[in-house]
């Protein structure tokens, strides 16, 4: 079997985070006006639809050429990184929300020139900054990764105590 079909699942996912990203965007874009802000849960989580013309926490903001060939170099970069691999499930998974969450505001960036975001959440007075869905899928992608390596060291360490006695 072809490797690329033994990574199906990541890019299931990577396709499922995509799309989920695409549909709650164009959800925001008809239903709440710009700058608009709904309260879900007071003091907590807001929907506020906000345009990032920047990368992360707005860094960069008006650089959207130089962003949109960054992006794309990671994604092919990170493409060609596991495509000929045998993942583990959980690398399937980072790598695929982390896919997923990259060509979601890719699209938006070449599509808008922005990327469209809405989730707002306070914490202990701390307001984070707007996020969307496709974030959510690059920062759970790469803590899913951090953890799958992590673990992967302890596996190893524990065969080799295994292997000493």
């Amino acid at each position: 079997m072809c490797k690329i079909m033994k990574n199906k699942l990541l890019y299931i996912i990577s396709f499922f985070v995509f799309v989920v990203d695409l549909v709650s965007k164009l959800f925001i874009i008809s239903n709440f006006d710009y700058n608009s802000s709904v309260t879900i849960i007071n003091k907590f989580f807001y929907i506020n639809f906000v345009k990032n013309e920047g990368g992360a926490f707005s860094i960069l903001s008006g650089n959207v050429i130089f962003i949109i060939i960054v992006t794309l170099i990671v994604f092919i970069f990170i493409y060609n990184y596991v495509r000929n691999r045998d993942l583990k499930l959980l690398e399937k998974v980072g790598y695929g929300l982390i896919m997923g969450g990259a060509f979601g505001n890719l699209f938006d960036r070449v599509i808008y020139g922005y990327v469209i975001d809405f989730f707002d959440i306070y914490i202990f007075g701390y307001d984070f900054p707007v996020f969307n869905i496709a974030d959510s899928g690059i920062v759970i992608g790469v803590i899913i990764l951090i953890i799958s390596e992590v673990s992967g060291k302890n596996e190893d360490k524990s065969r080799r105590k295994i292997k000493n006695r």
